[in-house]
């Protein structure tokens, strides 16, 4: 920003000079002057949105997410919040730490708060997302957490069966008689179903974020490895516009450039 230009004259050799004077306004300067231009004032009222979006109990409106200007880093910042709300060390709209956490270059402090929640319980990150793709993939279930649960007490009721011996568990599952030798075989690989699943478990921000990617971007369940980065860049790229939109509105028409 240019200051009008001042004229100074040399009485020695009548010559006029011009002396510009140039005002570098660096960052903050909005803040300063009482702008509510900050991150912050940008992401809460998209937080609102998102908790109008889910519901009680942790089921989403997917294709209302995007329809409403919403990216799967709103969401992945919104689970932060939570984090932060059960007093982990985490600062909600710290993005760039939030980009760091996701992509793996840093990781929160491990922590458990005082009902026993785990940090990890909220976290959505890389490792997450391909365990939630993983599933929703291999079972066709974009609901991973409700396939889990109903596979894994499945997979209990055999077990169970097995061990009293229910000929018609037994028959199912191909075992002619509960002392039959293929009994233990069963058993076993039931067993390591059962865990691989569980490993596999997402946390409920994990699962929003991924079923929303899923449903918008199709083509990264089948190559979570290879599409998954362009994609949440993608997904960082159209929230950086947003916000770029937000805070060009909150400036003055003189000052917007």
């Amino acid at each position: 920003m240019s200051a009008e230009d001042i004229k100074l004259t040399d009485e020695d050799d009548g010559k006029t000079c011009h002396n510009h004077h140039l005002i570098v306004i660096g960052n903050g300067f909005d803040l300063s002057c009482g702008l509510a231009s900050s991150f912050k004032d940008f992401f809460e009222p998209r937080m609102r949105v998102i908790d109008s979006i889910v519901s009680e109990k942790g089921s989403c409106d997917y294709e209302a997410i995007k329809a409403r200007g919403l990216t799967a880093w709103d969401l992945i910042l919104r689970s932060r919040k939570d984090m932060e709300a059960r007093a982990f060390n985490v600062n909600w709209c710290d993005v760039e730490t939030a980009i760091a956490n996701v992509f793996g270059i840093s990781l929160p402090e491990d922590g458990i708060d005082d009902e026993g929640v785990m940090i990890s319980d909220y976290a959505v990150s890389f490792g997450s997302l391909q365990d939630y793709f993983y599933i929703a993939n291999e079972m066709n279930a974009l609901d991973a957490s409700d396939y889990i649960e109903n596979r894994v007490d499945e997979i209990e009721r055999l077990r169970d069966g097995i061990d009293n011996g229910d000929q018609e568990v037994l028959a199912g599952l191909g075992i002619e008689a509960s002392g039959d030798s293929d009994a233990s075989e069963v058993y076993s690989n039931l067993f390591m179903e059962g865990s691989r699943l569980l490993g596999h478990r997402p946390n409920p921000w994990t699962e929003r974020v991924g079923h929303y990617l899923a449903c918008e971007y199709p083509q990264v369940l089948e190559d979570p490895e290879g599409q998954l980065s362009s994609i949440l860049m993608s997904e960082l790229e159209r929230m950086e516009h947003y916000f770029n939109c937000f805070s060009k509105m909150r400036l003055p028409a003189k000052m917007a450039i």
